[in-house]
């Protein structure tokens, strides 16, 4: 159960570090959807990541978790609304 929970803190707060870089005005063009997706899944990859190498231990354990999902989110929906095309 503590996986589970660990797992959805990790989309959470992922999905939340995208949708606020998405409020950066060189990304707007990225759909909702698109930056709640992108998030999300950086959020997963990178919280439970970081928690796989032991690194989020330091950090407080699930709070650390949302923050580094969000940031990895964030990061993540960055690089997407970096690489799509202008005006596509």
């Amino acid at each position: 159960m503590d996986a589970l929970i660990s797992w959805a803190i990790s989309a959470l707060g992922g999905a939340v570090g995208g949708n606020l870089a998405g409020l950066v005005e060189k990304f707007k063009s990225v759909s909702p959807l698109v930056k709640t997706v992108g998030g999300a899944l950086g959020g997963l990859l990178g919280g439970q990541g970081l928690a796989a190498l032991g690194l989020l231990k330091d950090l407080g354990g699930n709070a650390g978790n949302a923050g580094a999902s969000a940031a990895v989110g964030a990061l993540v929906t960055a690089v997407m609304g970096m690489l799509k095309k202008p005006g596509a």
